[in-house]
């Protein structure tokens, strides 16, 4: 076999380890072989590489065995006997028809679901997604945004329209819930929707800052002819280019089929790594958009945005993980980032910025900061539920200190001026006192 193509051994591993699964005989063995499962697909990458074929339109809309992987990393579990089975609980919610203040939106989006794609044409396909997006509406009161059409479909590709839509809430309503909370009024976002996609932004900017600052250096002032003065320059880039991206959790480029096969990957290592898969993709195209007065439209709009490799974005993924292995406290706003409100409100008020200084250069505040903590003040370790990726084990670090050693001049100046006015004033009333004294001792005189 050539470079990269699969052993016998690998092509089995996959399936292996699902069937073991299958016969955990309890919780904590269960709990250990999905480990082990995830392990395969995160090392070996997508699983086309471990002998799973390439989705096709499932026109007889079955659930294959990467629809059961996908079910299981997600920790999608429920009876399949007696009345509370997956069934009975999705035509509960049919029964309610249409969601009428939201029906209109829906028909809209599924409409425009992937047009010109042939894996997807099939209005059969299209009539799931109205049926599934309409029930998780009923379901637990979920508001529908633009965007989360194009998170169910790749479940219609290896599942049946049940699993699809047990997989697909557990995802949009359990796992990324700040994705589609409102902002507070206290945020100047003009747009108040997408709390957590806005904040995946931010998290997007400061890897970038962090394993590629010369890259992030260049988009930037690429993008400097169109900034606003009121508004750093990265909120507007991230605004532009990244916020689609967040919105679909990094599924809007193409082709589908490539984009499947990076879900094996997310889902094994949480669905939060997401954001880095994007921040791989600008750093394939690293030589073109460095270059200066590049048209960042040319390269970066969705229309122009290049196809994805799964292959070769999973392995940057995984690099990508190692570089923020001595950034404790931005893996940890990575992985709560989809479940935090707080940390969110914090993230897209775009505090926090690494200042600049004289000659221009970025100064990576966090990257000083991790150098001089302990290494053990934050531990990153890998958690073994299917819904998560890496969890910190002690508090978040605190946010370091900003203030530059300009600022600490100016302060010394402040302060020495205001002793000076002190003196002056001072002496002026020790000197008017005394004249005082001499002008009533002559007169005694």
């Amino acid at each position: 076999a050539g470079a990269g193509a699969p052993t016998p051994l690998q092509s089995m591993s996959v399936e292996q380890e699902f069937k073991n699964l299958l016969k955990a005989e309890n919780e904590e063995d269960f709990t250990a072989k999905l480990k082990n499962l995830k392990t395969v697909v995160r090392v070996d990458g997508a699983l086309t590489n471990l002998g799973l074929r390439l989705p096709n339109r499932n026109k007889e809309g079955k659930t294959n065995l990467r629809g059961h992987l996908w079910k299981l990393m997600l920790g999608v579990v429920y009876e399949e006997k007696g009345a509370g089975t997956a069934l009975e609980k999705y035509k509960e919610q049919l029964k309610k028809g249409e969601n009428k203040v939201q029906g209109k939106d829906i028909r809209n989006d599924v409409f425009r679901t992937f047009p010109k794609l042939e894996i997807f044409d099939l209005e059969s396909q299209k009539r799931k997604m109205t049926r599934i997006l309409h029930a998780v509406s009923h379901k637990s009161n979920f508001k529908y945004t633009q965007g989360q059409n194009i998170l169910l479909a790749p479940f219609l590709l290896c599942m049946n329209e049940v699993d699809a839509f047990h997989s697909y809430h557990r995802l949009s309503v359990e796992m990324v819930p700040t994705y589609w909370m409102e902002q507070s009024s206290k945020n100047p976002e003009k747009s108040k929707s997408y709390l957590g996609v806005n904040a995946a932004c931010r998290i997007a900017d400061k890897i970038l800052r962090v394993v590629d600052p010369n890259l992030h250096k260049a988009l930037m002032a690429n993008y400097k002819e169109k900034i606003n003065p009121i508004s750093p320059t990265e909120r507007w880039f991230h605004t532009q280019f990244t916020f689609r991206h967040m919105q679909t959790l990094s599924l809007c480029t193409k082709p589908l089929e490539q984009v499947v096969l990076l879900l094996d990957v997310v889902f094994a290592m949480g669905i939060q790594y997401h954001v880095l898969i994007y921040v791989a993709q600008l750093m394939s195209l690293r030589e073109k958009l460095m270059q200066k007065g590049t048209n960042l439209n040319d390269f970066l709009r969705q229309d122009n945005f290049p196809d994805v490799n799964a292959r070769y974005v999973s392995s940057q993924v995984s690099y990508l993980i190692e570089k923020l292995e001595d950034q404790p406290k931005l893996l940890d706003e990575l992985v709560r980032h989809t479940t935090d409100r707080r940390l969110c409100e914090k993230l897209i008020r775009w505090e926090e910025n690494p200042p600049a200084d004289a000659k221009g250069k970025t100064r990576l505040v966090e990257e000083k900061r991790s150098i001089t903590e302990p290494k053990n003040s934050s531990e990153v370790k890998k958690a073994n539920g299917a819904s998560s990726g890496k969890q910190t084990t002690s508090e978040p670090a605190q946010p370091a200190d900003t203030t530059s050693k300009d600022d600490g001049r100016h302060i010394s100046e402040d302060t020495g001026r205001t002793t000076l006015v002190v003196g002056v004033l001072l002496f002026a009333v020790v000197g008017i006192f005394l004249v005082a004294l001499a002008v009533v001792y002559n007169e005694n005189l």
